[in-house]
């Protein structure tokens, strides 16, 4: 492997890197709810666009898991 190679390859490491931060920073849509039924009634849980886990709280500006920045504007829709 050549150092032209080297450098290539970490020039696209690097690359890849700063579009997933940038992409974290986007905020994503909150579209989809889960609902739990347990012995006292239902519960709903939001789930992260990025990750698919589901949110331990409501309206928090980022996902406790993966940091996804999250957009609550329809969240009525899911």
């Amino acid at each position: 492997m050549t150092a032209r190679d080297r450098k290539s390859g970490a020039l696209a490491f690097l690359l890849q890197k700063i579009t997933e931060a940038i992409d974290y920073r986007t905020a994503r849509t909150v579209t989809e709810l889960v609902v739990y039924q347990s012995l006292f009634g239902e519960t709903g849980y939001y789930i992260c666009p990025r990750c698919d886990c589901t949110l331990n709280r409501e309206f928090v500006h980022f996902c406790d898991r993966c940091g996804q920045k999250l957009n609550w504007d329809f969240f009525e829709h899911a």
